[in-house]
């Protein structure tokens, strides 16, 4: 089973994705920017409540959390939509 850490790192990155638009979360992902330890701890703040509600039960691994996570972005909190947007306007 892997680790609570490697779920949500995993999960942080589908929300970033997310940020890429529904259409690439069905294709290859994105080039991403690297991201710093503490836009992580952001990201992983703003939206573990969504990752939780709608992905805890998802398998990690070949981006089926960022697929997840694009399924619901509707859903998706305004504060876990704000973070992703402003962390990927930097």
């Amino acid at each position: 089973m892997p680790s609570l850490t490697r779920v949500m790192r995993t999960a942080v990155t589908g929300a970033v994705l997310l940020a890429a638009g529904g259409a690439a979360l069905a294709q290859t992902p994105p080039k991403m920017k690297q991201m710093s330890r503490e836009d992580m701890m952001t990201l992983f703040q703003a939206c573990k409540d969504d990752y939780r509600r709608y992905c805890k039960d998802v398998e990690p691994g070949d981006g089926r959390i960022a697929r997840c996570m694009g399924e619901h972005r509707e859903n998706l909190s305004e504060q876990c939509r704000v973070t992703v947007r402003d962390i990927m306007l930097k």
